[in-house]
């Protein structure tokens, strides 16, 4: 009988960890089915960045955090614009909006020059780590993917280390992959509204330019009919001398 209640005592352990684990995950779903409402209800770039942020915060429950998206100069050199951020200082975001952040530098740069995502749990140990917020002892950082083409990075720091842990980063790089969809929906929507008002400004050019030579043969007509502007001759125009052989 003590055989049969231990059996019965662990099965009643495993049923309550995977009923456990199960409610876990249908509340995991349904957290993400939330974000792809909000990701796909804009096709603004920099909302969709905003957006990230804050359910990358809130999911992890990280103390500050960053999205940063890459970036390539006409000489090829790539380096990160810092786009979205919550908690790091003003002046280091402002200047990494203009001047691009080398994936030399930081953990960051780490993560988007191997495609790998990250979890630092003790930064202080970690060589490429620059300290920017006191207090913060872990960071957890993931590349954020276009089919095989890092685009972006998502950085989070928290005071606590048990925030971050290996459960968080998996879901953090769950919701990179959704973010990923509405950057690129976002990004192809910005190509065809730029390429919408090129069009019009053409048109509008064209239009203008057309609209010149017309203003002119009218101009001329209007002297004609009120003869100001002279008879019209019926005699032959002069032909042009012969060109030197």
């Amino acid at each position: 009988m003590a055989a049969d209640a231990a059996v019965s005592i662990e099965n009643a352990r495993l049923f309550t960890q995977t009923d456990q684990a199960l409610a876990e995950r249908v509340e995991e779903l349904s957290m993400m089915q939330r974000i792809d409402r909000e990701l796909d209800a804009t096709l603004d770039y920099n909302r969709v960045m905003s957006l990230t942020l804050d359910w990358a915060l809130q999911i992890a429950g990280a103390d500050v955090g960053l999205v940063a998206v890459v970036t390539e100069t006409e000489e090829g050199v790539r380096g990160l614009h810092f786009l979205a951020n919550r908690g790091y200082p003003e002046e280091l975001i402002s200047t990494h909006e203009e001047e691009p952040w080398s994936l030399e530098q930081g953990i960051i740069g780490r993560v988007v020059r191997t495609g790998e995502p990250e979890l630092a749990d003790d930064v202080e140990n970690d060589p490429d780590y620059m300290p920017v917020v006191p207090g913060m002892v872990a960071q957890l950082t993931v590349p954020i993917r276009r089919e095989e083409q890092i685009v972006g990075v998502i950085a989070l720091e928290s005071s606590h280390g048990e925030h971050l842990n290996p459960e968080a980063l998996e879901s953090i790089i769950r919701l990179a992959d959704h973010a990923a969809i509405a950057m690129e929906n976002a990004r192809l929507f910005e190509q065809v509204r730029r390429a919408n008002e090129a069009k019009t400004e053409f048109i509008s050019f064209v239009s203008h330019e057309l609209k010149q030579p017309m203003t002119s043969i009218r101009g001329y007509t209007d002297l004609l009919i009120k003869g100001t502007g002279g008879e019209i001759s019926d005699a032959p125009l002069p032909r042009s001398p012969p060109c030197a052989r």
